[in-house]
C-alpha cells in the first residue's frame, strides 16, 4: 500500500502490485546484506587478533635489527622482513576499516614510484610464460588515496589478469599495467552519486589489461556483484572484484572495465 500526495494536499492509498520477480531480487538483496554483515564480524574479529600477532613480530624484529649493525646482509634481510610485516598490517587495518564500515586512510600518493614498487611486488605472483609490461608516463602524477587499499586492488586485478590468461591455455599471455593522465571518463561503474562532480581538475588513468579469456555480456553485468564467480565457487569466492569496487568508491575514484570473449578484458581506475 502506498501513500499518494494530490495538489490539495489530500492523501489516498492504493495498492502497488509488485511483480514476482522484484519479490525475489529484493529477498536476494536481503541475504547478500545478511552475509555481508556476517562477514564483516568475522572479518574483523580475525584482523584484530592477527594485528596482535603482527605487533609482536614487529617489535622483535626491531630489537634484532638494533643487534645486526656489524652484519650488513643480515641487517637488510631483516629490515626486508620488517617492510613486507608492516605491509601486512596496512592490510589488517584494510580488513578492520572493511569491517567496520570506516573510512580509508587517504594519504597524497605519487603514483609514478607507487607504481613501479607494486610493479615488483607483483611480478612474484605472474608467471614466467606470460609477459607482464609496465607503460608510466614519465611525469608527476599525485593523487590523494589509501595508498594500502589501491595496492591490494591493483594486485587483486593483476591476479585475475592472470588467472584470465591461463584459462585460455592458447597464445602468447600478456598483462599490461599502465598509469597515464587521462580525461574525465564519461561512463563508469559507479554507485555513490555524492561525489561526482563537474570539476576540471586533471585525471589519471590506471588500466590493467589482459589478453586472456575475457567475458560475455551476461558476466560483464555481474562482475563486480559480491559473491558472483564464473569459477569454481569452492575455490574463488566471487568477493575480489566487489572489493575492488567499494575501495576505489571509499577513495573517490571511478572504475571501468571492458571485456570480449577470447580477447581479453580492459580495467580502468581513475582519480
Amino acid at each position: 500500500i502506498t501513500p499518494i500526495h494530490d495538489e490539495q494536499g489530500t492523501v489516498s492509498f492504493v495498492a502497488v502490485h509488485r511483480d514476482i520477480s522484484d519479490m525475489t531480487a529484493m529477498e536476494e538483496q536481503l541475504r547478500q546484506s545478511q552475509k555481508m554483515e556476517a562477514i564483516g564480524m568475522l572479518v574483523g574479529g580475525i584482523a584484530h587478533d592477527f594485528n596482535n600477532v603482527l605487533a609482536g613480530m614487529l617489535g622483535n624484529l626491531y630489537l634484532v635489527k638494533s643487534k645486526l649493525q656489524d652484519s650488513p646482509k643480515l641487517y637488510e634481510r631483516i629490515e626486508s622482513v620488517e617492510e613486507q610485516g608492516y605491509t601486512a598490517a596496512g592490510m589488517v587495518r584494510q580488513l578492520l576499516s572493511f569491517s567496520r564500515k570506516g573510512l580509508p586512510d587517504v594519504k597524497y600518493v605519487d603514483l609514478v614510484p607507487f607504481t613501479k614498487d607494486l610493479v615488483k611486488f607483483a611480478r612474484v605472483s605472474v608467471p614466467e610464460d606470460i609477459e607482464f609490461i609496465c607503460d608510466i608516463e614519465d611525469q608527476e602524477m599525485v593523487t590523494s588515496c589509501d595508498p594500502v587499499q589501491l595496492q591490494q586492488s591493483l594486485l587483486n586485478l593483476i591476479v585475475n589478469a592472470t588467472h584470465a590468461v591461463r584459462d585460455k591455455g592458447s597464445g602468447k599471455g600478456k598483462i599490461e599495467l599502465s598509469v597515464k593522465l587521462a580525461e574525465r571518463p564519461e561512463q563508469s561503474v559507479y554507485h555513490d552519486q555524492r561525489v561526482i562532480n563537474a570539476d576540471e581538475q586533471p585525471w589519471v588513468c590506471i588500466a590493467v589489461r589482459d589478453n586472456g579469456i575475457g567475458m560475455d555480456e551476461k558476466t560483464l553485468q555481474q562482475a563486480f556483484s559480491v559473491f558472483f564467480t564464473n569459477k569454481d565457487p569452492l575455490i574463488h569466492q566471487g568477493f575480489g572484484l566487489y572489493c575492488c569496487l567499494t575501495i576505489i568508491e571509499q577513495n573517490k575514484g571511478r572504475i571501468n572495465i571492458t571485456s570480449k570473449v577470447n580477447q581479453g578484458t580492459e580495467v580502468k581506475i581513475y582519480f
